[in-house]
């Protein structure tokens, strides 16, 4: 860098300086700015001598190449090839191997915490005081977490750019991606890199799922003594040899992540036609492993530790698994599985039913129970004439209405009234929640955007961090359960740290006068049509 260069980014950092601490940095409608020092002129030294120095350093020596961020060393590469990373420290979850898509990101959003930690000290030696900083004030984050994450993708690439080609092309094929595969890394550029490099030359994506829950000692000692790899791949995934064979040559770039044993074994259950080929195979293969283990994970009381077989899953299904749209549908089983699972020993034999059924019959009776779940809420709202008179609670919000930009606003609900209406409008279950809201559990907003139409609902729960109290965004849905808007969702996430800025008190505990809308009161208003569904005999169950 030449001097004039030095003397125009010196220009620049200082105007940036003036403006973070004299002007709102952010989203629109933000009062603060990002600093609130005390000292203009000392800030603006101490951001420029914070600022001037890359954090991302990788320099070269006679005892190899070293990769530090902000001073803390991170990686080494020595003069015979080996790497070694750091394994404690704050940047040990951001060590830059072969190049997990998120190290940058996170080396970026590391690196920014550390300049901003050395900004407060190097303002407090200068002036003695405290520097303010407004974490609500998230555009400045942003803008220079990108920023940052430009400077660490190209240290990152000079430092991959030291490591042997071979060493790299074949962890480039494992696709590592955390910190546990920080160890592999060293192995394959180690002193056994060429029993490593044709371990996963064969079979690249059980070698990165073995190492994905830590350090698989037996194919480590497998590897490294030349012993046959398959027996020990069956060994460690509980599969059998034949079965290692199938993944032979399969990269994670098209299986993805680590998908459990669970998973595996589901997708090994299925019929040839239907074993996964296409990336999106696998991930329709994980997401349908995924919905119904969620579904059936609390019914061991009544059916022990089974789950639905693959074969009975996929009978009469010609068609690959990724252009199975049902799938995706079975997102929401779980509500109705724990609506059986309230009606015991009947609940046992329908889940027994269930079991059997297909895909395409269980996303259809998940589709069937959330319409008469609707029905039955609604029947909830014929009886809710006195319950609409009812006093409610106290609110979360400064006020009950508050307009954001972009059209938004959000208003919330604080009786059980305004819940069963909401609960009508967007074809979800918010009326159950009159009980939690009642006894301070959580409070319920309706967001909505005037000039689109969008219209979502949110759940608002508290948290104790340390001995602080905070507000978290539980769940935040569309119409009939549906993903939100992004905007709104973001428009909520800006709300929600804004209530957290100032200080938060704990929601009351009241009395609650309405039991007809609770969960418990849905769920027996269900009892029959289940018991007809599945033909069991209605008057028998109530007897029992």
């Amino acid at each position: 860098m030449t001097d004039r260069d030095a003397r125009l980014r010196v220009f620049h950092l200082a105007r940036l300086a003036t403006t973070l601490a004299t002007r709102a940095y952010g989203p629109p409608g933000s009062a603060h700015p990002v600093f609130d020092p005390g000292d203009i002129r000392a800030f603006r030294a101490a951001f420029v001598q914070v600022e001037f120095e890359d954090p991302f350093r990788v320099t070269a020596s006679e005892s190899g190449v070293d990769f530090t961020v902000c001073g803390h060393l991170i990686g080494h590469i020595d003069a015979d090839g080996a790497v070694r990373l750091a394994r404690d420290g704050k940047f040990a979850a951001a060590l830059p191997h072969v190049l997990a898509p998120s190290n940058t990101r996170t080396l970026a959003e590391l690196a920014y915490q550390e300049l901003r930690a050395r900004l407060r000290d190097a303002y407090e030696a200068r002036t003695g005081h405290l520097l303010i900083h407004d974490d609500t004030c998230g555009g400045y984050f942003h803008s220079r977490v990108r920023a940052l994450r430009g400077l660490a993708t190209r240290a990152v690439k000079r430092f991959c750019s030291c490591i042997a080609p071979e060493a790299l092309a074949v962890l480039r094929r494992a696709q590592l991606a955390g910190v546990q595969h920080g160890c592999l890394v060293e192995l394959v550029t180690g002193r056994f890199g060429l029993e490593w490099t044709q371990a996963i030359r064969a079979y690249p994506v059980l070698i990165n799922w073995a190492f994905d829950p830590g350090v698989p000692l037996g194919i480590v000692d497998c590897v490294q003594s030349r012993a046959p790899l398959v027996p020990a791949l069956a060994n460690h995934f509980q599969i059998t040899p034949a079965e290692v064979r199938r993944f032979r040559g399969l990269t994670p770039q098209r299986c993805g992540r680590n998908p459990g044993r669970g998973a595996l074994r589901l997708i090994l259950d299925l019929p040839p036609h239907l074993r996964p080929m296409r990336r999106r195979d696998w991930q329709a293969a994980f997401t349908l492993h995924c919905n119904l283990f969620s579904a059936f994970a609390n019914t061991r009381h009544l059916v022990g530790n089974r789950q639905p077989l693959a074969r009975t899953l996929t009978q009469g299904i010609k068609t690959p698994l990724g252009d199975l749209s049902v799938i995706e549908g079975l997102r929401h089983l779980n509500d109705p599985v724990v609506s059986i699972v309230s009606l015991g020993r009947q609940g046992g034999l329908i889940l027994e039913r269930l079991m059997q059924m297909t895909v395409q019959q269980m996303a259809a009776f998940s589709a069937q129970w959330h319409a008469e779940s609707a029905r039955v809420t609604q029947l909830a709202r014929a009886e809710a004439a006195r319950m609409l008179q009812v006093e409610g609670w106290d609110g979360a919000l400064p006020s009950p209405v508050i307009h954001l930009p972009g059209d938004i606003v959000v208003t919330e609900l604080t009786s059980p009234g305004q819940l069963v209406d909401e609960g009508a409008m967007q074809d979800h279950c918010v009326a159950s929640y009159v009980g939690d809201c009642y006894v301070g559990r959580c409070r319920v907003l309706s967001v909505r955007c005037s000039s689109t139409g969008a219209r979502t609902t949110a759940e608002l729960v508290q948290r104790k961090v340390g001995a602080r109290r905070v507000i978290v965004l539980a769940q935040h849905y569309g119409r009939s359960n549906e993903a939100p808007p992004p905007a709104l969702d973001r428009a909520l996430q800006a709300l929600v740290r804004d209530l957290n800025a100032g200080a938060v008190t704990a929601w009351p505990r009241l009395d609650d006068p309405t039991e007809h809308t609770s969960w418990n009161s849905i769920q027996r208003r269900l009892e029959p049509w289940l018991l007809r569904r599945f033909g069991l005999d209605v008057d028998l169950a109530a007897a029992a």
